[in-house]
């Protein structure tokens, strides 16, 4: 059984920017991700969870995350545009990376750039206790909270622009006390270029040294992260004046129904080998599963979008949530980690706001746990 184990506070594993020189085109770095400051040793991790930032690139581009030793996969974990190098904008997303060999994860871009990787935690074999690690618990994708006045949320909180700590109460969302979540953070209009993190527990006013999203000035951007949650908080903490929207995507808990099975990065959806998505249309998207697959960690890259918009992602089957997995601006290509439940086909749905292509690349699959942990 694979389950997610998650650090106490996300860990920085790499930041260029303490060294002389950003990281080449077509050059990679390799990052040691077990031993002291990261992965514990003992953990017979299999895969890392981390935030990849690239920093100021100096063209257009992309970056791969991927197991060392291997072969570099086709598929990217985020995507530079002109407009993105031209604001000299810091570009963010999540990634469920293999651990490869000497214990590490390889970063390659494409072209010139700074890059700084925050370890957030780890997957592998549930041990007994408090080491039995976290499964996914599926949930209908909701909206928890949108600071936009008029705007619909689950949580009533006050709906304002904000700057600095946003403490928000996540022990109305189950029975149960949650552990930890996998939100979707989405900065709306921020007033300058800076940083918003996800950090357990009530707000306390110290600035964190770890970031989950990187946006430019007035400019929407949107990140998942799987984060702990500390006596039924959850503190979101932005150094810049925004708006917040926080969509709820799983429950992580010790009793929960499925386990996670990291893969190699494939390529599962690409429309510019068909047609482009229509806007205000849903397409249903099929033959993305494994079987017995109930889920899917994947990314979806959205690709020459029309206008500024949105993407949601959703099982099939229901009413479409009020939710949004990327979100982008006219001509960009914008990547997300999003984690999504199938349909009993293998299918899921796709609703953009705007005519655009979509490729989605598989990351992990979620799959029933035969030894649900019991502690």
């Amino acid at each position: 059984m694979r389950a997610i184990h998650l650090l106490d506070a996300p860990v920085r594993v790499l930041d260029t920017r303490d060294r002389t020189g950003k990281v080449g085109a077509d050059r990679f770095v390799r990052i040691p991700i077990v031993g002291p400051g990261a992965i514990p040793i003992e953990s017979a991790a299999t895969a890392a969870i981390v935030s990849v930032i690239s920093v100021e690139p100096c063209a257009a581009g992309f970056v791969t995350a991927f197991p060392c030793g291997g072969n570099r996969p086709l598929a990217s974990v985020l995507n530079r545009t002109k407009d993105t190098v031209d604001a000299a904008a810091a570009v963010t997303n999540a990634a469920v990376v293999a651990i490869g060999d000497l214990a590490s994860i390889c970063v390659y871009t494409s072209s010139p750039t700074d890059l700084v990787v925050d370890l957030t935690g780890y997957n592998g074999d549930g041990g007994d206790g408090a080491d039995a690690g976290l499964l996914v618990a599926p949930v209908p994708p909701v909206r928890l909270v949108d600071t936009r006045p008029g705007n619909q949320q689950i949580l009533q909180l006050a709906q304002h622009r904000f700057v600095g700590g946003l403490t928000i109460d996540m022990s109305t969302l189950s029975a149960d006390p949650v552990e930890a979540v996998t939100i979707n953070i989405v900065a709306v209009d921020p007033a300058a270029a800076g940083f918003v993190s996800a950090i357990p527990g009530a707000c306390t006013g110290a600035a964190p040294s770890t970031s989950v999203l990187n946006m430019a000035s007035h400019r929407t951007a949107a990140a998942l992260t799987v984060t702990r949650i500390q006596d039924g908080h959850l503190c979101v903490y932005s150094n810049v004046e925004t708006d917040l929207v926080v969509d709820l995507q799983a429950v992580l808990a010790p009793r929960a129904e499925l386990a996670t099975v990291p893969v190699l990065p494939s390529r599962l959806y690409d429309s510019r080998t068909t047609t482009r998505l229509d806007a205000g249309v849903e397409r249903r998207i099929t033959g993305l599963g494994v079987p017995g697959a109930a889920g899917a960690a994947i990314n979806v890259t959205v690709v020459d979008p029309s206008s500024d918009g949105f993407v949601s992602m959703y099982p099939c089957g229901g009413d479409r949530p009020v939710i949004s997995n990327v979100n982008s601006g006219t001509g960009s290509i914008t990547a997300n980690l999003t984690i999504v439940g199938l349909d009993a086909s293998g299918a899921i749905c796709a609703f953009s706001s705007s005519s655009t292509d979509l490729v989605i690349d598989a990351e992990a699959w979620l799959v029933p746990s035969l030894t649900p942990n019991t502690s």
